[in-house]
């Protein structure tokens, strides 16, 4: 092998090594990995404490359900904290959600605002689990305009 080749074949090496070892190091961080890795699986359904918790207006980011929790004076809500685009995560902008990966904008209700993203944000069944704790369930997709009212 010549110099030429080996200067050629060492430095693709190189780069992909790095490449991976960034790819890697990012996917560990908040809004940026939608997929699992080999062996992993997205959780269903995560509590979110009692509903005592949140006064109207509250938005949290519920980690483990990846999704946005909102109260408003008609209950409870949970949105797709996931771009549909390629799923990094989003956050709230004052008018519903915007993706800082690649500029998407979604309206309050979920509905495209700006590209790239071309179908709405998804919105999860909420109900009152043990102990009484709000439970989102990302595999029961529901309607926008749907609320949960805990009873009581």
């Amino acid at each position: 092998m010549n110099r030429r080749r080996f200067f050629e074949q060492f430095t693709s090496e190189a780069l992909k090594a790095a490449s991976e070892t960034a790819a890697e190091a990012l996917s560990d961080q908040p809004g940026v990995r939608r997929r699992p890795r080999a062996g992993e699986r997205f959780i269903r359904v995560a509590t979110a404490g009692p509903p005592s918790l949140y006064e109207p207006g509250t938005i949290v980011l519920v980690d483990a359900a990846r999704a946005w929790l909102r109260r408003d004076l008609a209950g409870f809500y949970a949105v797709d904290a996931l771009c549909p685009h390629l799923g990094c995560q989003t956050v709230p902008d004052g008018l519903g959600f915007r993706c800082p990966c690649h500029g998407s904008s979604f309206t309050s209700s979920g509905a495209v605002r700006k590209g790239p993203a071309r179908s709405a944000l998804r919105f999860f069944a909420i109900s009152l689990g043990d102990g009484g704790n709000l439970v989102i369930h990302r595999d029961q997709v529901v309607s926008p305009k749907e609320r949960f009212v805990p009873q009581g």
